[in-house]
């Protein structure tokens, strides 16, 4: 195939670039069959692979599922940004900076930014209570309002069957029945009651 596209891209004139043309195209769709067909080969040996392996063994299953996939790096980087984009490969530095990142990951080291953030949801709290008693204020019903089982209905029944289930891996047939339907409103009124 290499040797036909080198051909097309070197003639000249009409006649001889269409039949380059003709070659490199039978030639390219020849090459990606028998790409095709390759690969089908390799994915039905794996298959064939899993099948063979007993399941009377756990350990020597899972060695199998092992050597069909991706191979793992066993060595882990000696390297670590030191700070101002230095990047470090000594190995005493790189495991201090370990140290000192796992020893501080669940201490509470900057309290002025979370004390500041508390402080400016409070206050935002408390300007939108004040604007609630105010006698202009109107109130939105359809936000304060609670959720309704016809609302859980609607989105339940608005999605398609036969796609893949989410993180909770429940399948959209499942959640459109009406025992689901009834314990889903229950369980939304109370997260929207109780925020």
């Amino acid at each position: 195939m290499r040797d036909k596209e080198k051909a097309f891209l070197k003639t000249n004139g009409h006649g001889a670039r269409r039949k380059a043309r003709t070659e490199f195209s039978t030639s390219q769709k020849t090459f990606d069959n028998r790409l095709r067909f390759l690969e089908r080969k390799y994915k039905s040996n794996l298959a064939l692979d899993i099948e063979k392996v007993s399941t009377d063994n756990p350990r020597k299953f899972w060695d199998e599922l092992n050597k069909l996939g991706p191979k793992r790096k066993k060595d882990i980087p000696m390297e670590c940004d030191i700070g101002g984009g230095n990047i470090t490969c000594d190995k005493s530095e790189v495991l201090q900076k370990w140290e000192y990142d796992f020893s501080n990951l669940y201490k509470k080291v900057n309290t002025t930014s979370d004390d500041t953030f508390y402080a400016h949801a409070m206050q935002h709290k408390q300007l939108l209570e004040d604007n609630m008693l105010d006698p202009l204020f109107e109130p939105n019903g359809k936000l304060n309002g609670t959720i309704s089982i016809e609302e859980v209905k609607k989105v339940a029944f608005n999605s398609k069957d036969g796609k893949s289930p989410g993180i909770d891996l429940l399948h959209y047939k499942v959640l459109k029945k009406n025992r689901v339907i009834s314990v889903s409103h229950k369980l939304f009124k109370l997260c929207f009651e109780t925020r």
